[in-house]
């Protein structure tokens, strides 16, 4: 998993979560973190997606949260 990136023409971060060969790249408002954190919680309770509790936990200690 990388470290939210930003870019200097975009009010934008960025989390990217790669998994068994997949990118999954969310983009957020800074200051819309807590929201981030519920998609992904919603993300990890779906069986059908690759997205886990893990990946949850480890982007909230990542963002500081």
């Amino acid at each position: 998993m990388d470290e939210p990136t930003t870019t200097p023409l975009d009010t934008h971060q960025c989390v990217v979560l790669s998994k068994n060969g997949q990118k999954f790249v969310f983009r957020y408002i800074p200051g819309s973190e807590a929201a981030l954190i519920s998609q992904l919680m919603d993300l990890a309770d779906d069986e059908a997606c690759p997205i886990g509790w893990v990946e949850v936990l480890m982007t909230v200690r990542r963002l500081g949260l």
